[in-house]
C-alpha cells in the first residue's frame, strides 16, 4: 500500500475510466504492464467522506495484480491511497474504505478556511489587479504582484505573467495567430500545433477574454493548451493552461473566475470601477515594445517556453522589420538576443545598419 500526497494524487481526485485509459494507462504501459477493466466511482464512505475509487487490473511478466487507488481531498490538500493486491481481498478492500476519516473537518485553526471568491474545490489568486481560481489541490509558490507564478496539479500546468499593457491579444484573430506566433512556438516547443483557435469573449464578471486555444503534438505526447489574455486599465495578463486532455469543467471555471479587481494600477474610472475591462487606445505607434525594458526574460510560461514578454518582443521586431524601421526592429530583437531565429534577423540587421546613413547608426 502506498500514500500518495498532494501535487502526485491531485490527478486521480475526478479522474474518470475513460481519462484514465487516455492519460494514466500509456504511462503504466510503457513500463511493461497491461491494464485492463478500469472502473472510477466517487462514493461516500461510512464515516461520510467522498472518495474516488478507481480499480484497474495490472499485469506484469505474468503476474496478475489488481490495484485499488482511494482519493480524496482535505482541507486544500490531495490524497491517494494505492492498494495493490496478488489476490482478491474484498474484506480488505472495504476496511481501508471505511477507515478513511477527516481528522479536521471544522475550519479550527490549522486549517484553511473557504475562500468566499472562489467555486467548490477551487482557490483564488490576485495579481496585481487581476483575481483568478485554481483548483485548490494544486500546489504553487506564487507571490503576489510578480510578473509570474506557475500553479501545479497532476497533469495541469497553469502560468501566468503579468505586464504592461498591450494590444497584441485584444486584437489577435486565428489567422494572425496562424502566421506571427505558431511558427516560433513549434520550434520552441519541438512540435505540431493543430486545431488554433483564437476569439474574444466577455466572461461571467464583465471581463473581455482573448481566449487561444491550440493542440500541440511532438514525439514523446499530445496536449492543449489553452491561453487567457485579459487587459484591465495599463496591465495586461495572461493565463496559459496546458493540459493533456481538454477538461471542459477546469477550462470554463477558471475563464468565468477571471475578476478586475482593486489593485495599484487599476483607474478610478466608472468601467474598471464596475469590474469591466478599459481598452486604451492601440499604442503600438511610439515604436517601442509595449512590455517594460526591465521585464524578467526567464518568467516560465509553459515547459521550456520562452516568456511571454519575449515572444511579443520578438512579434514587435518582425513587425518593424517587415515596415523596413530597422533601428527599431534591431533595438528589440537585442533585448531577446537567445529567442529562436533573433541571431540571423540581428546579423542582417548588423549589415543594414552599418551600410546605412548616420542616422540609422546614431539610432542604432
Amino acid at each position: 500500500m502506498q500514500i500518495s500526497y498532494d501535487q502526485g494524487a491531485a490527478v486521480f481526485q475526478n479522474i474518470t475510466a475513460e481519462e484514465y485509459y487516455s492519460i494514466l494507462a500509456p504511462i503504466i504501459e510503457a513500463e511493461g504492464i497491461t491494464v485492463s477493466n478500469v472502473t472510477a466511482e466517487k462514493r461516500e464512505n461510512s464515516l461520510g467522506l467522498e472518495i474516488n475509487v478507481i480499480i484497474a487490473d495490472l499485469s506484469y511478466q505474468g503476474i496478475s495484480m489488481k490495484q485499488v487507488t482511494y482519493a480524496t481531498t482535505l482541507n486544500n490538500n490531495a490524497y491517494a491511497i494505492i492498494l495493490t493486491l496478488l489476490e482478491e481481498n474484498a474484506d480488505l478492500e472495504e476496511k481501508i474504505f471505511d477507515s478513511m476519516v477527516n481528522l479536521n473537518p471544522t475550519e479550527d485553526e490549522g486549517n484553511t478556511p473557504p475562500d468566499p471568491n472562489a467555486p467548490a474545490g477551487y482557490k483564488t489568486f490576485t495579481n496585481y489587479n487581476l483575481r483568478f481560481a485554481y483548483p485548490d489541490t494544486w500546489t504553487t509558490s506564487a507571490v503576489a504582484n510578480t510578473r509570474g507564478a506557475t500553479f501545479e496539479g497532476g497533469l495541469y500546468r497553469l502560468d501566468l505573467t503579468s505586464g504592461d499593457l498591450t494590444t497584441m491579444f485584444s486584437s489577435l484573430t486565428t489567422e494572425s495567430f496562424r502566421e506571427n506566433m505558431v511558427p516560433g512556438l513549434e520550434e520552441q516547443l519541438e512540435g505540431t500545433i493543430a486545431d488554433e483557435y483564437v476569439e474574444q469573449v466577455r466572461n461571467e464578471n464583465g471581463l473581455t477574454v482573448t481566449l487561444v486555444s491550440f493542440s500541440i503534438t511532438d514525439a514523446d505526447m499530445s496536449g492543449w493548451m489553452i491561453w487567457y489574455c485579459v487587459d484591465i486599465d495599463q496591465s495586461t495578463h495572461c493565463l496559459m493552461l496546458t493540459t493533456v486532455t481538454e477538461n471542459e469543467e477546469l477550462i470554463m471555471t477558471i475563464f468565468n473566475s477571471l475578476t478586475a479587481v482593486d489593485g495599484p494600477n487599476v483607474s478610478t474610472g466608472s468601467e474598471s470601477d464596475s469590474g469591466t475591462s478599459t481598452k486604451p487606445g492601440d499604442t503600438s505607434d511610439s515604436g517601442t515594445s509595449s512590455k517594460p525594458e526591465g521585464a524578467d526574460p526567464g518568467t516560465s510560461t509553459t515547459p521550456s517556453n520562452p516568456s511571454n514578454n519575449e515572444r511579443e518582443i520578438y512579434e514587435e521586431a518582425k513587425r518593424f522589420y517587415t515596415k523596413k524601421e530597422y533601428d527599431k526592429a534591431y533595438a528589440l530583437f537585442s533585448q531577446i538576443p537567445d529567442y529562436p531565429g533573433v541571431d540571423s534577423y540581428l546579423d542582417e540587421l548588423e549589415e543594414l545598419l552599418n551600410s546605412n546613413d548616420s542616422s540609422i547608426k546614431t539610432e542604432k
